[in-house]
């Protein structure tokens, strides 16, 4: 469970949250909504350890994870996986080495299952012995799920993970990402300004309002 009380972020004079509240509990799908510029993407790098806040708390399954200007939890230790937008691939890295990549704190013959069960998983296999830039843009999509459900995180972070895809292949991935995250049994936070995206993912609606969550209703 992650638990964020009081969240506030600041770039300089601008606050992008204020005072915001949200409980991710084990195993649920939110889908967070709003405007570009809102802070959605900031709200996941947040949850993720990858900035501190300004003010307020957050809690990664009960301990002390991130406070006002610091970050006690580092994000390898909150057992969270985060999909970005582009994929975010090292280039000079084969697709296997991407995968395997953050499976460097387990054995070798256990990271190497992990990394084959989640390349059948996302379906891309094939392309473990091939670079970044001989992948399309949906193939790397793939991987990049791959890469971030390999640990079994607890906890999945997706930001807008489809953009710039065509429909049938968004929705093919849309499919696949679903069916991975319930399978697990994993938590998902999933960012899109797409409603048709927002009502597939399911689960608990958000928008993020003026530094605020609100909630818009259960799919």
């Amino acid at each position: 469970m992650i638990e964020c009380v009081g969240l506030s972020f600041s770039f300089g004079r601008s606050a992008i949250l204020s005072n915001l509240e949200l409980t991710v509990y084990d195993g649920e799908r939110i889908v967070v909504m709003g405007r570009s510029g809102a802070g959605k993407t900031t709200l996941l790098r947040l949850l993720a350890g990858l900035v501190a806040p300004s003010g307020g708390t957050i809690r990664v399954g009960g301990e002390a994870a991130s406070a006002a200007g610091s970050v006690s939890m580092a994000p390898s230790r909150r057992d969270i996986g985060f999909v970005f937008q582009a994929g975010a691939l090292w280039p000079h890295m084969t697709v296997e080495q991407n995968v395997l990549y953050g499976l460097a704190d387990l054995p070798r013959p256990e990271a190497r299952l992990r990394m084959t069960e989640a390349l059948v998983a996302c379906k891309v296999v094939e392309l473990a012995l091939r670079l970044p830039g001989q992948l399309s843009g949906g193939e790397q999509r793939r991987v990049g799920l791959a890469r971030a459900i390999a640990p079994h995180p607890r906890h999945l972070l997706m930001d807008e993970p489809l953009t710039n895809l065509d429909t049938d292949l968004r929705l093919e991935l849309l499919q696949l990402m679903c069916e991975i995250v319930r399978s697990r049994g994993t938590a998902l936070v999933y960012v899109t300004h797409d409603e048709d995206e927002a009502s597939a993912v399911g689960g608990r609606q958000m928008r993020l309002e003026n530094g605020h969550l609100v909630e818009s209703g259960t799919a």
